[in-house]
């Protein structure tokens, strides 16, 4: 179900194709043309794109905790440092979504770089250009 609902949103709500050799993406989605601030649309973007990892972090710290099961290796690790382990993974992705949300390009950059003759015919089309870097 999870991943049902992540090929939604990236083919349906969130739709983007990257823009070589810029730094940037075409966002042809429907939360794209809300004309949502860009900051939302890629807090969206990113949500999607981190959030999924932690279950299947999860899985593998299992998978790992089976393999060493009954062993007197010293990979095997308690119930407490695997909480901290996922504690520490989730904490770190939202801080990476929220890092994304907060330090988005300005729309003076996007209007620089959307403006330039070969990237001229996506302001027709409708959508929104997200920058990343320089």
């Amino acid at each position: 179900m999870c991943l049902m609902l992540n090929e939604w949103v990236m083919c349906v709500v969130v739709r983007v194709y990257p823009l070589m050799p810029y730094p940037a993406l075409y966002c042809d989605g429907l939360l794209c043309r809300l004309e949502l601030s860009q900051q939302a649309v890629v807090t969206f973007l990113a949500a999607f794109v981190i959030l999924p990892n932690p279950p299947f972090e999860f899985l593998l710290l299992r998978m790992h905790q089976k393999m060493v099961f009954g062993t007197t290796s010293s990979a095997r690790l308690s119930i407490r440092v695997q909480w901290g382990m996922m504690l520490t993974l989730v904490a770190l992705l939202v801080l990476n979504v929220a890092g994304f949300g907060i330090f988005g390009i300005s729309s003076a950059k996007i209007y620089e770089i959307s403006n330039r003759p070969d990237l001229e015919w996506l302001s027709a089309r409708g959508g929104q250009l997200l920058i990343f870097g320089d």
